[in-house]
Order: structure tokens, then sequence, then C-alpha cells
């Protein structure tokens, strides 16, 4: 009789914890200040966009510059008509072509996801995403501490 009182109580207590856990998981989550929280926060930032820019480019100049059958692919290329792409200026090409070679001499041989100095590098952009320019010389811009030329 104490084995199936014992038996009843452990059942009961099981339900009780069961329709706990349903209750407190349905509510929905309140900051205290600014009201319900945001499931995701999406950013597309200028800084980012263009580190994942030269470091694609880099990848595909490094691989295209030494051709390695057994080596992984990094990935498929946007292949675009001529006429759609931006017409530079010999400065602008220059300073383009000097990015992307720094690109390929010091960051694409380093995985992008798991590379420490590359996602403290990310991490660093992104804390810079609304400036307008990181050489410091402006009023609205930031100081990253990159290596320059």
């Amino acid at each position: 009789m104490l084995r199936r009182a014992h038996t009843r109580f452990l059942f009961v207590l099981l339900i009780l914890a069961l329709l706990a856990s349903l209750r407190a998981g349905a509510m929905p989550q309140f900051d205290s200040t600014y009201g319900p929280l945001p499931v995701f926060e999406l950013h597309s930032g200028f800084w980012i966009n263009l580190h994942h820019t030269l470091y694609h480019q880099a990848r595909l100049h490094r691989d295209t510059a030494s051709p390695d059958k057994t080596a992984k692919t990094s990935g498929p290329a946007l292949k675009t008509p001529a006429e759609t792409k931006p017409a530079y200026s010999a400065a602008e090409q220059k300073a383009w072509d000097d990015a992307v070679s720094y690109y390929a001499a010091n960051l694409a041989d380093k995985d992008l996801l798991f590379s420490s100095e590359l996602v403290e590098l990310k991490n660093q952009l992104s804390d810079f995403e609304d400036c307008d320019e990181l050489t410091g010389k402006t009023k609205n811009s930031a100081t990253l501490g990159c290596p320059q030329n």
C-alpha cells in the first residue's frame, strides 16, 4: 500500500512538473525596458561585405595563380558579363589590386569561419558598420589597428 501511494505521489509530481514547464515555456520573453526580444537581428554592413568580397577575390586569385587539382575549390565563381563590371580609374584599380594582393598573401589561406585572426577582424569590422571610413581622418570614422602598407 505504501509503495502504491509513493508511486501515485511521484506520478502527480511528474504531471505538475510537466504542466509547470509548459506554462513557463509558453510565456513570451519580455525585456522590462524594450518589450519582446527579437529572434533575429539582421545586418548588412559595408565593411563586412567588402572584407568577404576581398577574401573571395583573393582565394580566386590564389586558385587561378596556382591551380591544384587535389585542393578543394573556394566555391562557385560569379560569372558577370564584361559590360556589367565596374569601370575603375587607374588609381582605383591599383587600390583594388593591392587590397586583393594583400588578402591573397596574408588571409586567403586562413579559414574564414574558424581562424581566430579572421573572426577577430570580422568582429572589429562589425563594430564599425556605421563608420564612413576606417582611416581616422574624418569625424565619423574609426581606427581598427589593422596593419597598413
